[in-house]
């Protein structure tokens, strides 16, 4: 029997989401992988999301970001893909 970890599902992808700044980006992705049980602690991926841009940004040109984490509380794997109603910075 084959065990494969889907990195991508129709259930990670999120169209024009309204937020205002990165923290309510970084807050909204972290609130889905709870809910999705990618994490079992929404806090703590929120906290390695923020610690892992105060070393350096993961944006890119043209709006394109990679938010990331590596913790003990991930349960599984994903990438989630989010367009946001509006630029953040």
């Amino acid at each position: 029997m084959e065990t494969r970890t889907t990195l991508f599902k129709a259930d990670y992808c999120f169209l024009d989401i309204d937020v205002k700044n990165k923290k309510e980006a970084l807050k909204f992705i972290s609130k889905q992988a709870f809910k999705l049980g990618v994490t079992n602690n929404e806090q703590k991926i929120f906290q390695a999301f923020n610690a892992r841009e105060n070393e350096a940004s993961t944006g890119f040109e043209d709006g394109f970001s990679i938010p990331h984490a590596r913790i003990a509380e991930i349960i599984k794997p994903a990438i989630f893909f989010v367009r946001y109603k509006k630029g953040i910075d």
